[in-house]
Formats: structure tokens, sequence, C-alpha cells
């Protein structure tokens, strides 16, 4: 009887543990973590850094169009102002050859 009971559990021990391993071999383990819990959170977080990450490069790109624009359109005011600048050299200049007055501020 007690060879029995203990030659029994010898077949237990062995049938469990070649179940086992055949069972995470064979990719049951990966079901296992898969169905967790805490691994469906994380991947979840994941997901969510994933479309965060996407949205900020969105706008990254929407603020550098943005720069370039604001560029252009400084350096076309910065033109305007320099050939405004020497326009009214050029003007006061031609009143003073005219009049002979001195320059206003110099």
């Amino acid at each position: 009887m007690f060879s029995r009971f203990v030659l029994g559990l010898l077949l237990g021990v062995i049938a469990g543990g070649g179940g086992a391993a055949y069972f995470f071999s064979s990719g049951g383990g990966d079901y296992l973590i898969a169905t967790s819990e805490k691994v469906r959170r994380l991947e979840e977080d994941l997901r969510k850094s994933e479309r965060e990450s996407e949205y900020l490069a969105r706008k990254l790109d929407e603020v550098a169009d943005l720069a370039e624009k604001f560029e252009g359109k400084f350096e076309k005011l910065e033109t305007t102002f320099t050939d405004l600048t020497a326009r009214l050299e050029r003007i006061l200049a031609e009143h003073q050859a005219r009049h002979g007055e001195a320059r206003p501020g110099g």
C-alpha cells in the first residue's frame, strides 16, 4: 500500500513536471503572462505613451513650420526696414545738400 502511494506520488511529480515543461515551452506561459492584469495595464500605458509621443511630434512639426514662416516674415521686415533707413538717409542727405542745414540729431 505504501509503495503504491510512493509510486503514484513519483509518477505524479514526473507527469506534472513534464506537463509544466511542455506547457511553458509551447507558449502557454506567454498566454498566462499576456492575460495578467499588470501586463495589460502596462501595454495600455505603452499605447498611451506612443499616442502622446505621436501627438507631440506633430505639434513639434507645426511649431517648426510656424518658426520658418515667422523667420521669413522677419527677414522681409528687416529688408524693408533696411531699405527705408537707406532711403531716409538719402533723402536727408539731399535735403542737407539743397539747404545746407545740419542734420537733426547729428
